[in-house]
């Protein structure tokens, strides 16, 4: 029987205890890689308690040069999955420092980290927040127009990764999502909407006429390994979504429809954010033609799986702090 390509093959995933990496790892670790964990603590490590095999763990700060470096020159990865970031969130200075610190300059220093360890491929998780206002549908040739701090040093992160292709150093692609969703997700739009019915409290929405464009986060990992096999992907940045566009109280409503709750939906109670994003959908023809890759999981079955397990308390998303909460009802 013929091996998975991915079978031995050494791969480092940075951010590797957040929502996508967790899942990304768990998948690595089935597929038979070798994989290095990369993580910022031990905080979250809980989410890769589900993973059936063996992985190394290395708890680095990605903005510090030397441990990254450390980590990279023992592990020897061939492949590199970049995820870690700053999220989004309030934009006081503290915050934008942050996520320039972390989405650009932390990329800088995995990169650089990845050239000395000779890594032939790197696979940078960009965001579909990156086109801000721009236009929909997103394609792989929509021009950037981020709008938010963690937006512009995610797109500046990717401009870096880019060049280093062009030194010659490695191949690069990125995969940019759009609303990501599922098991192990963070606090979002989703878990706000499940509090709400467990707690019976009312739902207030910052707007509700913005779109967003929900995706299983199992599609997810498959587009982050298709980008890595797929020789089309180099150099590209390629928007990834459900396939289907919802206004923000439209996918509150199949949400709580899906929790059997008749909960009203209020719209327009909260202050919109100045940093919004009004229309969030992905054109996947180029995902399809480029990496042969679709969403497979429905909007019904991903609420499913994601709602069966955020019943059991260890996989409760955390409230964010209460400075930054109002943004969550806006559709993140």
């Amino acid at each position: 029987m013929t091996k998975p390509m991915l079978h031995g093959h050494r791969v480092a995933v940075c951010g590797a205890t957040g929502f996508l990496g967790s899942h990304l790892v768990e998948r690595l670790v089935r597929e038979g890689a070798e994989v290095l964990a990369v993580a910022r603590s031990e905080k979250r490590r809980h989410n890769l308690a589900s993973v059936a095999g063996e992985y190394s763990l290395a708890i680095c700060d990605i903005t510090r040069e030397r441990c990254i470096r450390d980590a990279f020159a023992s592990f020897r990865p061939e492949t590199v999955f970049h995820l870690a970031a700053k999220p989004d969130g309030k934009e006081d200075a503290e915050h934008m420092e942050a996520a320039i610190e972390v989405n650009t300059m932390g990329t800088f220093r995995v990169l650089e980290a990845s050239r000395a360890a000779g890594v032939k491929h790197f696979i940078f998780a960009s965001s579909t927040k990156v086109y801000g206002n721009h236009e929909i549908p997103t394609r792989a040739g929509t021009p950037a127009d981020p709008n938010s701090s963690y937006a512009i040093g995610k797109f500046a992160g990717w401009q870096m990764c880019k060049l280093f292709a062009a030194l010659g150093e490695m191949r690069v692609a990125a995969v940019a999502p759009s609303f990501v969703y599922g098991p192990r997700q963070n606090w979002n739009l989703l878990s706000y909407l499940h509090e709400c019915v467990r707690k019976g409290s009312r739902v207030k929405l910052m707007g509700g006429t913005q779109t967003r464009d929900p995706l299983y986060i199992d599609d997810v990992v498959e587009a982050f390994l298709a980008a890595w096999r797929s020789k089309n992907s180099t150099g590209q940045c390629i928007p990834v979504g459900g396939g289907k566009e919802f206004t923000v109280r439209e996918l509150s409503r199949v949400v709580l429809d899906a929790l059997g709750s008749d909960t009203p939906v209020e719209a327009g109670a909260e202050p919109m954010r100045p940093t919004e994003i009004w229309r969030n959908f992905a054109d996947n023809t180029d995902a399809k033609l480029l990496l042969d890759w679709s969403p497979r999981i429905s909007l019904r079955e991903g609420l499913r799986r994601t709602f069966d397990l955020l019943s059991q308390p260890e996989f409760a998303p955390q409230p964010v702090a209460a400075a930054a909460a109002p943004l969550r009802p806006s559709g993140d």
